[in-house]
């Protein structure tokens, strides 16, 4: 049940719309600053360090319409442990499952 939650939840993760924050059509606006996007990259070198898995995500967005702005990935991470970082220190950046 996990695998096949997680497949479809990757799945949908990976369509979201990241852009303009006042843009109607967007899903995921940018971080609020530069120190918020480094705080998120942080975390997911964290993650990745601790040994959770990297499902989606996990790079910042620079390029195109991203080419301005703070843009992270939606970022999801799977077989996560209680004791990881990315699992006990809240904030809405990031999801471990």
């Amino acid at each position: 049940m996990y695998k096949d939650f997680m497949d479809r939840f990757v799945e949908s993760v990976k369509s979201l719309k990241v852009g303009n924050g006042l843009d109607l059509d967007t899903e995921m606006g940018p971080c609020i600053n530069e120190q918020q996007l480094k705080t998120v990259m942080s975390y997911v070198e964290i993650g990745k360090n601790e040994g959770a898995k990297l499902l989606t995500g996990g790079v910042r967005l620079d390029s195109g319409a991203h080419a301005k702005g703070w843009f992270y990935a939606p970022t999801v991470f799977g077989d996560c442990s209680p004791r990881m970082r990315i699992a006990q220190e809240e904030s809405s950046d990031r999801l471990c499952l």
